[in-house]
């Protein structure tokens, strides 16, 4: 592994924290898709003239 990850303490303890980190991001990453999508085709064509 990569020592640019956060220095491990415990095994366990490093491993919940990058798990949350990384479901932190794609719930991050999901909402800003879904925000871009929704502001794509909710809006009438007509703006994009």
């Amino acid at each position: 592994m990569s020592t640019s990850l956060r220095p491990t303490q415990k095994c366990g303890q490093t491993y919940m924290f990058q798990m949350k980190d990384i479901d932190d991001r794609l719930t991050n990453h999901k909402n800003e898709l879904l925000e871009k999508f929704q502001g794509e085709h909710s809006h009438p064509p007509t703006q994009e003239q």
